[in-house]
Parts: C-alpha cells; sequence; structure tokens
C-alpha cells in the first residue's frame, strides 16, 4: 500500500492508522473513486450462466 502512496516502508511504519487512512481517501478521490459513496469498489459477481457462456465462446 506504501508505494501506491509513494510512501517508503518507514513512513508507512511511523504513520498512525487515521493517517494512512486518510491518505488511502486522499489517494482514492485523485483517482476519481468516491470513498463516501456505499461500497464503492463493489461489482456484480458473475453468474454461472455467464461463466458457462464465456467457457463456450473462449475454451472451445
Amino acid at each position: 500500500m506504501g508505494g501506491i502512496l509513494g510512501w517508503t516502508p518507514r513512513d508507512i511504519a511511523a504513520a498512525t492508522l487515521p493517517e494512512i487512512l486518510l491518505a488511502v481517501r486522499g489517494w482514492q478521490r485523485s483517482m476519481g473513486v468516491d470513498p463516501d459513496r456505499p461500497q464503492p469498489a463493489s461489482h456484480t459477481p458473475m453468474t454461472r450462466a455467464r461463466y458457462e457462456d464465456l467457457k463456450r465462446e473462449y475454451c472451445t
């Protein structure tokens, strides 16, 4: 995680959890993700039917 933020291992070790969480939230905002939105990184899981369709299309 520190690499994404541009922090060194020493920076991560010296930071408190709230400081790290605030930095991650700032990074999310800079990448266009709204961290205040419920489940910002959620997606719809693949269904069994979609998996079978993909297998037929690409694995035959």
